[in-house]
């Protein structure tokens, strides 16, 4: 994720601004995990930033049963 994207607005009401966004995914993987005796683990590789101006990424890992958009467990830090 990216803090700090700036977008230069040219037309519309917003014309002539700068807009600030937060929070903005810039890459998403979606991996799938198997459980042996409850328990389920992985090594994933870091994933590729794109850099758009960003002043700060974030890393977002979340889990979730397959099929369902519910979050189990979910954490995040900035790098």
């Amino acid at each position: 994720m990216g803090r700090g994207l700036i977008t230069s607005i040219e037309n519309g009401e917003n014309s002539g601004r700068l807009l600030e966004h937060d929070f903005v995914v810039l890459n998403h993987q979606r991996h799938h995990l198997t459980a042996e005796k409850g328990l389920a683990s992985a090594m994933l590789d870091a994933p590729e930033i794109p850099k758009l101006g960003q002043a700060r990424n974030a890393l977002v890992v979340w889990m979730s049963k397959g099929g369902s958009p519910a979050v189990i467990q979910a954490v995040a830090s900035y790098f």
